[in-house]
């Protein structure tokens, strides 16, 4: 945790000691046959802390490892897995987990919610890590339909008690949690990103599923601005959207990344050319990456207003990748056409780029790739 309320330093310092030391440290408790839910998560710190500090490959391989973690405790699949976490009733005074079959009647909604949450962290920011590359397997399988989704946020925080809803359920305009969305946002984007690596399967079948997924994403991503901003209403805080940042960004990324496959045909076999389908997606994905890279631009403007009102900690850093993309559409739009009214768009997501930098690297990282593209195409000003 300490690692997360350090700010930016470039320089070979303390900060990059103290990640080293709880690397060692998380590498000393897992030599020693140490597991339990407590280890999960600080693997998954760490590996946050890798993410948002654009430090790869070493990201890609903690995430990985914490879904290795997950599967050897079982919390991927409570009902079939063999279940290495015991329930709480044999828990050791030290908190070791000390038996291999728990009885799982006598586990409290609490903990399950707890490790339910946890399987939920691996499933997002393996997603997360892959946006961007191509034909990487996942390191984990996605949740299935009746998997229950997290439960209210205030209801969890209080531990009180809760319900929550399969992630099945169609009715995704129901009011919903902001992390329940994050995860309905990374079920999607994970759809997306099996229907672009997909060569196997019948070519019209994906067309299909990438206008449905279309659909869908783009539902819960109005859904998810649309709560946002009542949100903002309800309690007069111009910062209450935050906690939405990270839904809304990863349903703009799969749509963002959705798009830009299927807007040129030329990625398409010969064969497939006169498809119906694929060109109705194909004027989806040229309209829709105009639209959605006006949605992000948007979305910077309302972060920069809330950040300068002190809402920075409420950000999250998985909104960097839909900004990227976004500032990338706009460069190829003036390259292409020569309308110098995107600028103001690029400048702008580069400043809230710039300004979470102060707390993150991987937003200076992106800004380093788009300043390189400029130059390589003159583009700079």
């Amino acid at each position: 945790m300490q690692l997360h309320t350090l700010p930016v330093d470039n320089t070979e310092s303390p900060y990059r000691e103290l990640y080293r030391t709880a690397k060692d440290c998380l590498s000393y408790v897992e030599g020693s046959n140490i597991f339990s839910i407590r280890l999960l998560q600080a693997a998954l710190l760490i590996a946050l802390y890798e993410v948002s500090n654009a430090m790869y490959p070493a990201a890609y391989l903690s995430v990985g490892h914490c879904a290795r973690l997950g599967h050897a405790m079982g919390i991927h699949d409570r009902r079939r897995a063999p279940q290495m976490l015991s329930s709480p009733s044999k828990f050791s005074p030290a908190g070791e987990a000390i038996g291999l079959g728990p009885d799982q009647d006598s586990e409290t909604a609490t903990e399950l919610e707890e490790r339910r949450r946890v399987w939920w962290a691996v499933i997002i920011l393996d997603r997360y890590v892959n946006l961007g590359s191509k034909n990487r397997p996942f390191a984990c399988e996605d949740a299935r339909p009746d998997e229950y989704l997290p439960a209210d946020d205030k209801h969890w925080d209080q531990g009180v008690s809760f319900s929550a809803r399969a992630l099945s359920r169609k009715n995704a305009h129901l009011e919903a949690p902001p992390f329940a969305r994050t995860c309905q946002a990374a079920h999607l984007l994970s759809r997306v990103l099996r229907n672009l690596n997909d060569s196997d399967t019948d070519a019209e079948f994906r067309f299909q599923e990438a206008i449905q997924l279309h659909r869908t994403t783009q539902a819960l991503y109005s859904t998810a601005l649309h709560e946002s901003e009542e949100l903002v209403e309800r309690m007069s805080d111009l910062t209450a959207h935050l906690p939405f940042s990270a839904a809304m960004g990863l349903c703009l990324s799969a749509l963002l990344t959705l798009y830009d496959k299927y807007s040129c045909t030329e990625n398409s076999e010969v064969d497939q050319m006169g498809s119906p389908n694929l060109l109705e997606m194909q004027k989806i994905a040229i309209s829709g990456l105009k639209e959605l890279s006006s949605a992000v631009f948007q979305l910077s403007r309302r972060i920069r207003a809330a950040a300068e009102l002190g809402g920075m900690l409420k950000t999250s850093p998985l909104i960097c990748d839909c900004l990227y993309q976004a500032a990338a559409n706009y460069l190829w739009y003036i390259l292409e056409t020569g309308n110098e009214e995107c600028r103001s768009m690029v400048v702008g997501i580069k400043d809230v780029l710039q300004m979470l930098g102060t707390r993150w690297k991987s937003p200076i990282e992106y800004i380093r790739i788009l300043d390189s593209y400029e130059m390589s195409q003159g583009l700079a000003m």
